[in-house]
């Protein structure tokens, strides 16, 4: 979208197949989804790992990745769950919606090592927030805390009532813990002109004002195997790429090259460029290349909090805007607690969140998401010769949850726990619309999920000040080859607390319009 604003000419290889606004919006419950679920999960078996993530029961089983046709592998006893979509629009059609802003202390925090270090500061990204804030049409209420630059938001939902008793006890309680309501992205198609496809879905927002722009082109089931360089420059000048139907090899020149296939994607790319121009993979001076990859870790509680009130019988939507926040409150200013990081609380009481009701309470959700910290050794490599359906080479996940990550998983469940007993609150278990998802759900409220469970895998391609220390720039341009640049959570050198999407979208904006000034 920004490249294309800008007067350039953009051509978009998606690896996956071109979908309907129907597909985006089929209905989850109904007896075909659920039957390709169960075949899928138990039979043909190309939906292993997915099917035990609740978002595979939630969302058109379509939307997620065949397995068999894109493997990958993990370490004994060390599983990462990879949730993956591939499609046009990839994984923002199962996107929950949420979209908040980092605050100055997630870019800067003296106490980590230099694997924790930004060559980019919030105020760098405020002007690219608020960008995308307006594309996106994001919608909430301002926080108006003392960390948080407010966002440019249109008016969101109001709190259930029961979270404003809920609100009401969590303050009084603690007075630096403040219950805030997120932002985030509408569910139902929102953008003028006929266009019906969902808000939280690119196709229902940022690519389809690129495409309205003229100079937009897609090409779909092309999946890409690897940039290609000029030996003496060491530029990119294009990519490799497999036709998914005919199987025929096919390349695209361009000026430059902006990979943004997913984190994990996207690093695999890089990796399987590796040739006479950069032997060890682009950017890769470092070694870091593949290193210190990361996702949240969230425990996370259903529960029933006690509320009788009038309104008591109806149930409000949930997830983007319709949800609540208890921002970060630990290890601000200066490290106070016994682990690095920080911790944010997010959910909602009163919504679709479909745990068991009961006479006298509102049905509740609350995820205590915690920061991991960067490790060297969390990583990903290509897999030993092994290929894809295509014939490209697969990866090798390899991340698990160090003493830092124990520590700070442990608080968050703690947390949990005493917010619910200083509320009257009581634990249940999650119920959905059938036995198989309810039993796959209960999995991830267990606090030693798999990582990758949380969807917000970041890394591999970090940012940093030199090539010393990192893949590519604060621009996100691959160093020693400055016209590829890597825009997605690739290039993270830390994962926050906050959900990251809307963070990676203001990067990418950042990212892309240097280069556009670049290019003219």
């Amino acid at each position: 979208m920004v490249l294309a604003e800008q007067g350039l000419t953009v051509l978009v290889i998606e690896a996956g197949k071109n979908i309907t606004p129907e597909l985006a919006l089929s209905n989850p419950s109904s007896v075909t989804s659920h039957l390709k679920r169960l075949w899928r999960a138990f039979v043909s078996k190309s939906h292993n790992i997915q099917s035990n993530h609740p978002s595979f029961w939630k969302y058109d089983p379509d939307l997620f990745t065949n397995e068999k046709k894109n493997p990958y592998s993990y370490p004994e006893n060390k599983d990462f769950v990879w949730i993956r979509g591939r499609q046009l629009g990839g994984r923002s059609h199962t996107w929950g919606g949420v979209a908040t802003r980092w605050s100055k202390h997630e870019f800067a925090i003296p106490e980590r090592d230099g694997f924790g270090k930004w060559p980019l500061s919030h105020e760098e990204l405020v002007p690219y927030y608020e960008r995308v804030e307006i594309a996106l049409r994001v919608r909430g209420t301002r926080y108006d805390l003392p960390h948080f630059s407010n966002p440019i938001l249109e008016p969101g939902p109001n709190f259930t009532p029961a979270e404003e008793a809920f609100k009401e006890l969590v303050n009084a309680r603690w007075p630096n813990r403040h219950v805030v309501l997120s932002s985030g992205m509408h569910q139902e198609p929102v953008i003028g002109g006929g266009n019906p496809w969902p808000a939280r879905s690119s196709l229902g927002t940022t690519l389809a004002l690129a495409l309205a722009t003229g100079r937009v082109t897609v090409i779909t089931d092309r999946a890409v195997r690897n940039v290609e360089f000029d030996v003496r420059t060491k530029k990119a000048t294009g990519i490799s790429a497999v036709n998914c139907i005919t199987g025929d090899t096919e390349k695209y020149r361009s000026r430059s090259v902006v990979l943004c296939a997913s984190a994990f994607e996207s690093v695999r790319i890089l990796l399987n460029s590796a040739g006479s121009a950069h032997p060890d993979g682009p950017g890769n001076e470092s070694g870091l290349l593949g290193r210190c990859i990361m996702d949240h870790i969230a425990p996370h509680r259903h529960f029933s909090f006690p509320f009788t009130g009038t309104d008591a019988s109806i149930v409000y939507p949930a997830g983007g805007p319709h949800s609540i926040w208890i921002p970060r409150w630990v290890n601000l200013e200066t490290q106070d607690c016994e682990f690095k990081g920080g911790i944010g609380i997010w959910g909602g009481i009163q919504r679709d969140f479909r745990p068991v009701n009961r006479t006298g309470y509102s049905a509740g959700m609350l995820q205590a998401i915690c920061e991991m910290m960067p490790h060297p050794d969390n990583r990903i490599e290509l897999d030993n010769g092994k290929v894809d359906a295509w014939g490209i080479p697969t990866l090798k996940i390899t991340c698990e949850l160090r003493e830092n990550d124990l520590r700070i998983q442990n608080r968050g469940s703690r947390i949990l726990d005493e917010i619910l007993a200083a509320t009257g609150s009581k634990i249940r278990e999650v119920s959905f619309f059938n036995p198989v998802a309810t039993a796959m759900a209960a999995r991830a409220s267990k606090s030693s999920a798999s990582p990758g469970y949380y969807i917000h895998e970041v890394g591999g391609a970090r940012m940093g000040a030199s090539p010393q220390d990192s893949v590519v720039n604060s621009f996100c341009q691959v160093w020693g080859s400055q016209n590829l640049l890597v825009t997605d959570g690739a290039c993270w050198p830390t994962i926050g607390w906050q959900s990251p999407t809307l963070t990676m979208m203001a990067i990418s904006a950042r990212a892309c319009s240097h280069m556009a000034e670049k290019l003219k």
